[in-house]
């Protein structure tokens, strides 16, 4: 894939007739925020089960941590607050490709709720158990992964892969015996096909992963052309990524 992206960058370059005199200058600004990164960063980690003296509420009998999520916002508050107004006009920074995603997404997680209740009921039936193995989980998953997001489209599927076995996802000893294989040696190869998956088929849509289509709107706000929802489908991710996706589902997965 990146010797595909080496080609065509290479293309574009030789088309293109621009030239400039101009010594381009590489700075960075705001180096502060280097520092508020980073514990963002360290902030993901703040989990229950692997720190256990942070406050969490309870909710149907887990354990859920709010701090991280309340690091979140203080720091996103800090930052539009301390940004310098110059750095921001130059970047032409505004909230409409923000609320554009967020919308967007909002309305992926109300419906595909149903859609995964479906899944999780079907893999715990006699058809589904036969009807699972490492191909229709990896070609389902990544299907599914590419129109919705790929965190609860990969819980989906391992909940209904473990389901079939007759194992629980909500077992901590059980998710272990799965991706150990201790209870059989494909259930390894389940989860490899659910992970990969998942990750990979994020990039055949804008909306297959959030930063996806994030990046488009911001170009889009940039006035950069880009190729809409249904051209970069089918000019670029059926042309290019899925050739891609099949030699990993040959060369791994089958």
């Amino acid at each position: 894939l990146l010797g595909i992206f080496f080609l065509i960058d290479r293309k574009n370059h030789h088309s293109d007739k621009k030239t400039t005199d101009s010594k381009l200058k590489i700075a960075i600004d705001g180096k502060n925020n280097i520092f508020l990164f980073f514990i963002v960063i360290l902030s993901v980690f703040l989990e229950p089960k692997f720190i256990s003296w942070i406050p969490t509420i309870s909710h149907d009998g887990h354990k859920i941590s709010y701090l991280r999520e309340l690091i979140f916002i203080i720091i996103s508050i800090y930052a539009y607050k301390s940004m310098h107004p110059k750095a921001a006009m130059k970047n032409n920074f505004n909230f409409e490709p923000l609320i554009e995603v967020a919308g967007i997404f909002i309305g992926i997680f109300f419906t595909m709720i149903p859609a995964l209740d479906i899944i999780a009921e079907f893999s715990s039936s006699e058809e589904g158990r036969a009807f699972i193995n490492q191909n229709t989980l990896y070609w389902l998953t990544g299907t599914l992964s590419s129109f919705l997001d790929n965190a609860p489209t990969y819980l989906s599927f391992l909940t209904g892969s473990m389901s079939s076995e007759g194992l629980s996802a909500l077992n901590l000893d059980d998710v272990k015996a799965f991706a150990n294989s201790e209870i059989s040696s494909k259930h390894s190869l389940y989860l490899k096909s659910i992970s990969v998956a998942s990750v990979f088929w994020g990039a055949m849509t804008y909306i297959g992963n959030g930063p996806n289509l994030m990046v488009r709107s911001i170009a889009s706000s940039q006035k950069i052309e880009t190729p809409s929802f249904f051209a970069y489908i089918f000019k670029y991710s059926i042309l290019i990524l899925l050739p891609v996706l099949f030699l990993v589902w040959l060369i791994f997965i089958l």
